[in-house]
């Protein structure tokens, strides 16, 4: 299923679909990965919050892929489901990016009963964890393509990332911040799964600000293009905690 145009709206109680018995299929909504490929790129994509991305595999086999993409904003408030079959099969993989800006305030499964989990893959610009994405920032759960996305903050929002079923990466070409007092608690995320935060730039964790996983790996890295140019920053009271899983 490809969905393109110059903008792209899907709201409603809109759904797309590509499930299958033995895996699930392939939704493009507003470009291919990370924008490549020959599907056209959107400007700019919204979801709304009753929408439903459905690539489950329904018996067996791997789950699917989903794209949602924009060369400008997107702002993200619906559900994606790219689960592996219930006889077995892997989770899928399922990407939620502007290139410029993104506001993340959805929920996302790519678990697998019998198989491997998939992963949730995010790459902006920049990054803010904050308590509910779209506060303050101009990111309101609403259609307005005039709007656009220059603004400084870029937001996830808490209890959507905690949502997450699966492994998840978060990757930004500038900076990532972790705003004060934030507890992300990945209580999804077990043995053998992992939570990756990564920038080309710099990675702040503010005062008392952390991330908590089940047994899950965490590798939190700034300057990640290795030019020199970011550094990681741990605030009083931040931390990270694995629960026993590597750091």
């Amino acid at each position: 299923i490809h969905v393109t145009g110059k903008n792209v709206a899907l709201t409603g109680q809109a759904v797309a679909d590509a499930s299958g018995p033995n895996g699930g299929g392939t939704i493009l909504i507003g470009g291919d990965y990370q924008g490549q490929g020959t599907v056209a790129n959107a400007a700019k994509t919204f979801v709304g919050s009753d929408v439903t991305i459905t690539a489950d595999a329904l018996t067996s086999g791997n789950g699917g892929k989903v794209i949602v993409w924009a060369d400008d904003w997107t702002r993200f408030y619906g559900s994606i489901s790219a689960r592996g079959g219930a006889r077995g099969g892997n989770g899928g993989f399922v990407e939620i990016s502007g290139k410029e800006s993104l506001a993340f305030d959805g929920a996302v499964n790519v678990a697998a009963p019998l198989g491997a989990a998939g992963t949730v893959f995010f790459d902006p610009r920049d990054g803010t964890f904050q308590t509910a994405a779209g506060t303050g920032d101009g990111f309101l759960p609403t259609v307005d393509f005039a709007e656009g996305g220059t603004g400084t903050n870029y937001t996830f929002g808490e209890t959507a990332m905690e949502a997450i079923l699966g492994n998840v990466v978060v990757q930004v070409s500038r900076n990532m911040v972790f705003s004060n007092g934030l507890v992300l608690n990945f209580n999804n995320q077990t043995v053998g799964e992992r939570v990756v935060f990564q920038a080309d730039g710099n990675v702040t964790f503010q005062n008392g600000a952390q991330v908590i996983t089940q047994g899950a790996g965490v590798w939190v890295q700034a300057d990640a293009n290795a030019d020199g140019a970011g550094t990681l920053t741990l605030g009083q009271n931040s931390q990270v905690l694995s629960n026993g899983g590597p750091i």
